[in-house]
């Protein structure tokens, strides 16, 4: 029964290749990988992120699903890189394995399954994150899940007032500021550099329509009424110049209606913070508008770098 079960294109133990007749010197002469300690698999198989999962799940079959970071990327959301795989089991589940963290739960999570493996759905993986990522972090989390499913930050909210857990504060800050059709995870960091300094929120990613209709341009961060437009542009990474060329220009024709654009790249928020909150308090004024005393409670997340 075991030799017509086995299947060298899935991650397998060494009992089970024994016993479908291969020997710990087949699997050492070069036609399997070895994923981790007692887990292999077909050389031909393309080396993933979730067949890693896979080989972490079977060597550890008291976990019951992933979580935290590894969770988030199942669900296509954005968190800081981990370089070990997140599981998820009951109490008594624990691991001795550098490539496993292990994360206990007194009662069973939330769970849903993507691309066939059991994951924590993305409001319970965004409550767990919420004891481990900074608030900046978790609300560029919280609002990469809301880009795909509009829904989500109102259930984010409802599970956060509900959450008693250690990050329970922490997850409701977060769900206050997530918000639906964030496109960068920088996006999101402009957005709350301006806020956590206390200036009003600006509208997030403001649709101009031309005579008939359609899209003219999509402004990341704006106040309409004043015409003050707030970009981040990382587009001169993109592999198509002439998509990032086509964009400044329609920028430029834009500028020339009524908006008055303040444009931030990556240094200007991890190197120049200070900096760029006043790039943009100035033409908040020169466009008549009203801006408070600075909150420095930015700093504290966005601390920039002396010297520069």
């Amino acid at each position: 029964m075991a030799t017509k079960t086995f299947n060298p294109q899935r991650p397998f133990r060494c009992r089970d290749a024994h016993a479908a007749g291969i020997s710990r010197k087949d699997l050492e002469n070069g036609g399997y990988h070895r994923l981790m300690q007692d887990c292999w698999i077909d050389a031909g198989v393309p080396m993933t992120p979730r067949l890693m999962i896979a080989a972490a799940m079977l060597v550890l079959p008291r976990a019951t699903c992933a979580t935290h970071h590894t969770a988030a990327r199942l669900q296509r959301g954005i968190v800081p890189d981990s370089c070990v795989i997140h599981l998820g089991g009951d109490r008594s589940f624990t691991s001795n394995r550098p490539e496993v963290r292990a994360h206990r739960y007194g009662s069973p999570p939330e769970t849903t399954f993507v691309r066939g493996l059991r994951v924590t759905t993305t409001v319970q993986t965004t409550l767990d994150l919420a004891e481990e990522l900074d608030l900046v972090d978790l609300v560029v989390l919280a609002d990469s899940f809301a880009r795909y499913d509009e829904d989500f930050p109102a259930k984010f909210t409802a599970a956060a007032m509900a959450c008693r857990t250690r990050g329970a504060k922490r997850a409701r800050r977060a769900a206050a500021l997530t918000r639906t059709g964030v496109e960068s995870p920088h996006e999101t960091r402009l957005r709350l550099l301006m806020v956590l300094a206390g200036l009003p929120e600006p509208v997030v990613n403001l649709e101009l329509h031309d005579d008939e209709g359609r899209v003219r341009y999509r402004i990341d961060l704006s106040y309409p009424e004043f015409g003050v437009a707030i970009e981040y542009d990382g587009r001169h990474h993109i592999a198509r110049e002439d998509q990032w060329q086509g964009d400044l220009l329609r920028r430029e024709d834009v500028e020339g209606d009524h908006w008055r654009f303040v444009v931030v790249v990556a240094t200007d928020l991890f190197v120049t913070p200070e900096r760029t909150l006043q790039r943009i308090t100035r033409v908040m004024r020169d466009r008549g508008m009203h801006v408070p005393s600075l909150d420095p409670t930015w700093r504290r997340f966005f601390p920039g770098r002396s010297g520069v």
